[in-house]
């Protein structure tokens, strides 16, 4: 006898899924996961791409701020120290000695001095010294040149003041040169000084070269002269000239209303003495009625010739 099996049906709900099946389901749901990830991550790269631009932007905002003040301070820089080619001169007071040129003409030789080097454009690198000294040296007659730089303007002031001139010395060459206190010859009364100066005249026949700047007289002689000149003044006595003879340290007098001539001792400092001598000479002669007819020497101190 044949039994027959009954068949064992499953359960729906136990039914087995081949790998295929499986395969897909998970394929699925992971491709649905997926798209959100990336999504979010190109979201979340954005917003830094876009905090980053901001950072940067921010960054070299405030490095353009700081370059256009660190410019406007070169600037402000550069403009301060630059200096002008043309200067003003200015008298340091209206008896600060005298001037034989304008002005203008002080200003244009310093104009071409400022002008000769790039390093006179400004105000750290200008070389107000060797300006002082040229000028000086052109114009012998300044015996002050302070040139003084702005602190925000840009025009050099140089402020000058003029020799003392005291003899106007009429050498040997045919002209006349101005002397000032120090024996220097500072000018020429032909060509450049005031007529009005009314200096003392002396002449000069020991043959000695004059140059313009450089010393002509001692110092001393000069302060002999002018005080020879002083007293013989307050006595109402008028000089017409004095005259320096050559190979010698003699001063020669002569005066308008006398026929004679004074020898003084240049070499000496007594002055004062040699004049009270000659005075004294001089009254006692005219008490006697009695006039040289060449001289009176007073070169020996205390002592009196006439002839």
């Amino acid at each position: 006898m044949k039994l027959f099996r009954r068949t064992k049906q499953v359960s729906p709900q136990r039914r087995h899924v081949t790998p295929a099946s499986r395969t897909t389901q998970y394929a699925y749901y992971s491709q649905r996961s997926a798209e959100p990830t990336a999504l979010g991550r190109q979201v979340f790269r954005e917003a830094l791409d876009a905090r980053a631009a901001k950072r940067a932007a921010h960054y070299w905002a405030q490095r353009f701020g700081v370059l256009l003040v660190l410019a406007a301070i070169t600037i402000a820089t550069v403009s301060t120290l630059s200096l002008s080619t043309d200067p003003k001169v200015v008298p340091v007071d209206s008896s600060s000695g005298v001037f034989l040129h304008q002005m203008s003409t002080y200003e244009q030789a310093a104009q071409s001095l400022f002008e000769s080097s790039v390093l006179n454009h400004n105000k750290l690198t200008v070389d107000t010294n060797s300006i002082s000294a040229q000028l000086k040296r052109q114009f012998p007659e300044l015996s002050i040149v302070n040139i003084t730089l702005p602190l925000v303007g840009h025009r050099p002031i140089i402020y000058v003041a003029g020799a003392q001139p005291t003899i106007e010395l009429q050498s040997n060459d045919g002209r006349s040169y101005i002397i000032d206190a120090s024996g220097r010859a500072i000018g020429t009364v032909d060509a450049n000084a005031d007529t009005s100066l009314h200096l003392m005249r002396v002449s000069d026949n020991s043959g000695s070269a004059v140059r313009i700047g450089q010393p002509v007289l001692a110092s001393n002689a000069v302060a002999f002269i002018m005080s020879v000149q002083y007293q013989v003044e307050q006595k109402r006595l008028s000089v017409s000239t004095y005259v320096l003879p050559a190979g010698t340290s003699e001063l020669d007098m002569y005066l308008d209303s006398l026929p004679y001539f004074v020898k003084f001792n240049l070499a000496s400092d007594t002055a004062l003495q040699q004049v009270g001598t000659f005075l004294a000479v001089k009254h006692n002669l005219e008490g006697r009625g009695v006039s040289p007819a060449s001289y009176i020497d007073v070169r020996v101190d205390g002592r009196a010739y006439y002839k």
